[in-house]
């Protein structure tokens, strides 16, 4: 992975941790209305929620432009002296049902039917979760392998970032942001699609 896209996962990592602090430390000041709750950014398990909450951290401190919902993508990335140049694609996935079997479908439509085809420079699947302390190697072990993504054994193919956090029954967790950049179908194109 690029070091640009790697530098992405920390910015929206870092975003996305800045927020559940946020929310936790709200909800510690207003026990009144939450008088036992403890939840930060897992109360709102929502994919278009953190993927407003990157956008804003990347139109603060990345160096190329980011719009979202740009033809079907939930992130493009343009270059800043051409914004008809697309330097990143990027499809984002929460993967957080009970069996992680639900959302692999979409996930691998997306890799698929929108990342693979794209003609940007770099084309990156995001994908959303939390589970217990310690696990999420075993996670992207388990992920890989029914995406078809080959490294399983040391998950070198991710690039991620994680923080502790607590979810909605007020156990602790670890929320996860993984990386994984797709090839492309057609990586000898220049033309970037706009």
């Amino acid at each position: 992975m690029n070091s640009e896209l790697k530098r992405l996962i920390k910015i929206a990592g870092t975003a996305l941790e800045a927020e559940d602090r946020f929310l936790r430390e709200a909800i510690a000041k207003n026990r009144t209305a939450y008088p036992s709750e403890k939840c930060g950014i897992l109360r709102n398990n929502n994919e278009r929620y953190y993927q407003f909450i990157i956008w804003r951290a990347l139109v603060s401190s990345f160096p190329f432009t980011a719009r979202i919902e740009i033809q079907s993508h939930d992130l493009v990335l343009n270059y800043p002296d051409d914004a008809s140049k697309w330097f990143a694609v990027i499809e984002m996935k929460r993967w957080m049902s009970s069996t992680g079997e639900v959302e692999i479908p979409g996930i691998i439509r997306d890799i698929n039917d929108k990342l693979r085809p794209s003609h940007a420079k770099n084309t990156l699947m995001l994908i959303f979760s939390a589970g217990p302390s310690g696990t999420i190697n075993t996670e992207f072990g388990w992920l890989s392998k029914r995406l078809g993504i080959s490294q399983v054994e040391d998950c070198s193919a991710w690039e991620n970032y994680y923080f502790p956090t607590v979810n909605r029954v007020g156990e602790d967790v670890d929320f996860w942001l993984a990386g994984y950049q797709v090839n492309r179908a057609n990586m000898a194109s220049e033309n970037y699609e706009t």
